[in-house]
């Protein structure tokens, strides 16, 4: 959820208001915010996996 939420905030807040001011007019901030923590929490089973694979020894993040 926290990779989620931290990218909402780096594509809306920072990204948003310096490079296309007009992104931040379209979509509603709450349900991106959802969406985002939404994703971010889809992929806590693929980091999971990741970190269990890299203490096992094998190295190989893939």
């Amino acid at each position: 959820v926290a990779f989620g939420v931290g990218l909402y905030l780096f594509n809306f807040q920072v990204l948003g208001r310096t490079v296309f001011p007009w992104f931040q007019e379209g979509p509603d901030q709450t349900f991106e915010l959802f969406a985002h923590a939404a994703f971010g929490l889809l992929l806590v089973p693929f980091f999971l996996g990741m970190h269990r694979r890299l203490q096992a020894g094998t190295g190989e993040p893939y």
